[in-house]
Parts: structure tokens; sequence; C-alpha cells
């Protein structure tokens, strides 16, 4: 029959014979050690390093919330950790007086299958038979089978060693021959004897094939043979739970606080490693996170060094006054958002949309290719809004061959502005407009009228000469980014 029982539940007797076959693998003992490979712990600790390299690799630098990283870390960790230290402390058990450790050991009563903090029993007493099968692949020894006989029941026990295999059965051949010693003239006498002097035999009979000619058990440092029982209550590790509770919570606040330095330092290194151009909106990201306060100074001064040197570089209008004020807007760009808001409003006596609306896109349009795309927005107003943009223009057609023109430049819609020119008169020559001028009779619903006698319908590419003159004004020449002229 065989009983499995936990290590620590067993009588003191039988946990100090065990350490002891343990730790003297055998020599001295009345019965038989076979030393047994536990692979387990390295499994477990290669496992565990494996958990804590992926979660490594896959969680740093933190990459979203601190809340849903420091979870994933903590179960990431915990669960590697636990799987690293329960490889040690399995090593550090198989030699203390908590754990058995990995063998198989029999006397002559019975025998221990011992795994750890587990212990197989297999009460020998009614032993009637042993044999032995030893597997290979090719010519390569894998492992041995012992199977016991035990009254009507069989079972088997595998020992990792040929030889050692041998010796166990040698040893179990010559406890049954010397219990059954009364039908064998040859071992007559000797059924009555004692435990520990039929083990003495059988050590002898193991390892000579024959029995000794004097009965004696001097070779034997340990002479008791306890009887396995379970005695002691087993304890549910209450102590780990606690302490790998404790471990969890301990984890999650460490990465929960040193997320956030670790990521703010990770993308501050990758945001100066970028272009001009792709570090201002990756420093506007960094200065919208509260939480980035390592290299807070440090950015804002390189935003304004950025747009100050994109405004000496970039802002080259050809008037002076123009050019100043758009500097001062481009350079108060790194104090606020990256917004400039453009109002266009046509005051003519009918006014016409379409050609307001094209005006406006070509200038925010000029003005962003310009100065750059990833340095600001352009944002248009409705015509219809009830507050000051930052760039203000109104015009009104005076006739086919004159606009006048307002325009306000201020920091922000609230402020006084830092530039403000009214009427000012802007003509161009007939010779410069495509497709200029067309007579049409009255009645056809055209914006402009010339003569009392038609409508004059104005090229939308007027429109389009007076966004260029104050894109020059502004910022310098056009750049050569235009939007399809087909529309104009």
């Amino acid at each position: 029959m065989r009983t499995k029982y936990f290590f620590e539940e067993l009588d003191k007797e039988t946990q100090d014979y065990l350490l002891a076959a343990r730790d003297r693998k055998g020599i001295g003992m009345p019965g038989i050690m076979v030393p047994t490979i536990d692979v387990k712990p390295w499994f477990s600790l290669i496992a565990g390093l494996i958990v804590i390299g992926l979660t490594i690799y896959l969680t740093f630098p933190p990459k979203k919330g601190p809340i849903p990283m420091a979870l994933g870390q903590t179960a990431g960790f915990l669960l590697g950790g636990w799987l690293v230290v329960a490889a040690f402390r399995t090593w550090i058990a198989y030699r203390g007086s908590k754990a058995a450790g990995h063998f198989v050991y029999a006397d002559p009563e019975f025998l221990y299958q011992c795994r750890g903090s587990i212990v197989e029993v297999i009460d020998l007493i009614n032993l009637r038979a042993v044999s032995l099968d030893h597997k290979y692949t090719g010519e390569k020894y894998n492992t041995s089978t012992l199977n016991l006989r035990i009254d009507q029941n069989s079972i088997d026990v595998n020992i990792p060693s040929e030889e050692l295999a041998n010796k166990v059965k040698h040893f179990l051949d010559a406890v049954i021959i010397i219990r059954d010693s009364s039908d064998n003239p040859q071992t007559e006498g000797m059924k009555n004897l004692s435990p520990p002097l039929i083990a003495a035999m059988a050590l002898h009979y193991s390892q000579f094939r024959e029995f000794p000619e004097r009965v004696t058990q001097e070779n034997l440092e340990i002479t008791f043979i306890p009887k396995p029982q379970a005695v002691n209550r087993r304890s549910f590790g209450c102590l780990g739970l606690i302490g790998t509770t404790v471990a969890g919570i301990l984890l999650f606040v460490f990465f929960y606080n040193t997320n956030p330095v670790i990521k703010q330092e990770t993308e501050w290194d990758e945001l100066k490693d970028q272009p001009l151009e792709f570090q201002v909106p990756m420093l506007r990201a960094y200065l919208a996170d509260e939480r980035n306060q390592s290299h807070r100074q440090e950015a804002k001064e390189r935003l304004t060094q950025f747009y100050t040197q994109v405004a000496n570089d970039r802002v080259r209008g050809i008037d002076p006054q123009f050019a100043d004020a758009m500097k001062r807007l481009v350079t108060d760009l790194a104090q606020r958002q990256a917004v400039i808001s453009i109002a266009v409003r046509d005051q003519s006596i009918t006014p016409d949309e379409q050609k307001r609306k094209h005006l406006a896109d070509f200038l925010a349009d000029r003005l962003g290719a310009t100065i750059g795309d990833t340095l600001v927005n352009f944002v248009l107003l409705d015509k219809d809004a009830d507050f000051k943009a930052q760039i203000e223009l109104e015009y009104v057609v005076v006739n086919p061959n004159l606009i006048e023109y307002n325009l306000e430049i201020r920091p922000d819609r609230t402020a006084d502005p830092i530039l403000k020119v009214t009427k000012v008169p802007f003509s161009f020559k007939e010779n410069n407009v495509p497709n200029f001028g067309i007579n049409l009779p009255i009645g056809n619903n055209m914006p402009y009228p010339q003569d009392g006698v038609g409508l004059f319908i104005i090229p939308t590419s007027v429109q389009t000469k007076l966004a260029e003159d104050l894109v020059s004004k502004l910022v310098g020449p056009v750049r050569p980014r235009p939007i399809p002229r087909d529309d104009f």
C-alpha cells in the first residue's frame, strides 16, 4: 500500500530518520538510499527569469498611464520573483529540516519516495516479489522501474540509476528471502531477526550476492527503524500568503512612483535627439503633462530658443513694421498654445463668401508653409465671430483695380494690437490678372457693379494677389506650396 504524507505531518522519529538517510547518503543506515534529481527548481528559476525579462521588455520604458503600467509590472515581477524565490527556497529546504529532499530509500519494512516536502511510503511487510525493468533509448540508458508485488497489488517505483536500481532489487530480494527463510534451509533461523539485523544481512547480500557467515549490525550507525505516522498538522502557508501580498503592494507602490520618473527621463532623452521641427510638439506634450517636472524649466527654455530662432530665420517680411509684429507673434508661441487665429472679413457692398474663404485659406496656408506646420497651427475664424482674431483682416473692393484693407495683429484676442493699419490701398494692373473682367447683362447675380451696364466679376486671383502681398510683408517671399489655382 502506498501512502502519501507531507513531510511536516510525519512524526519526529520518521523525520529525523529520513533526514539522517539524506545527509548520510545512506551510509550507516539500516537500508539503501538512491539519490534522485529534482529539475523543477531549475525550471522554476528559468521560468521566473524569463517572466521578469519579458516584463522588463514589454513595460520599460513605460508608455501608458502609471496605474496600468504599475499593475502589469507588479504582476510580472511578482510572478517571476515568486518563481525565482521558490527555486532557491527549494534548494535551501533540501539542506534543512523542513523538507526531506529527493531520494528513494528502502529498509526492510518500508520504501520511501521523497520528493521535497512530499513523502510516499510503501509498506513492505507483505512484499512477495521484486522485478526490475531498465529502459533504454537505443543504447542510451534512461531510467529503471522497480516493480513491487505486495499481496495482490503491483507498485512501480522509478529509480534513475541502473547500478543503484540493481542494488535496491538485490536488497529487497534478500529481505524476501530472509522472511521466507523457513522454506530455505540455507537461511533457516533468520526469520525472527530484528529489522536492523535483516537490513545488515540484506545490505551485505546486495553488495556481494551472498549472506554473511555471521549476523551482525556493527556497521550500522542507525539501528532504529521507525513506523511512519501522521501526527502533526500541516501549515497552510499563511505567512507566505501575507508576505506575497505585502510584496505585491510594495512593488505596486514602487513602480507607481518610479514609472513617471523613468518615463520622463526616457521621453526627454528621445526628445533631445529629434530634429527641431519634431522637438517642438514633443516639448509641448512634455509640458502639458503636469507630472513632468524634472526638465520643465529646460523645456520652456528650449521652446523659447526654438521660436526665437524660427522668428529670426523665417520671418523676413519686406515691410519692417509687419515683420516685427509677426516676429512677436511667433516668439510668443513659446509661452502659449501653438495656434494663431486668422479672421478675414469682406466688408464690400456685396461680399463674395467663396472668394473670402479662398483668400483666408491661401493666407493661412502660405504662412504655415513659411513658419512650419509642426511649429504653429493657423486657425480660421468664422466671419461672424464676435471676438477678434490674432490676425484680423478686413477688406473692401473699391473698384476692380483697388482694394482697401485694415489689418490688426495682437498677441491674443483680448490684448491690444501690436500692429494696426487702416485703409491700406492695394492695387493691381489688369495685365497681372488673368481673364480680367467679364461684362454680363444686368440681372445675373454678380458681386461688383460697373457703370450700371452690367456686373463685373473680379477673379479670385485678385484676392490671391492680396494674400501674396500680405505674406510678403509679414514673413517674406511666398513658399512654393500652392493650393490648386483651378479653385480660384
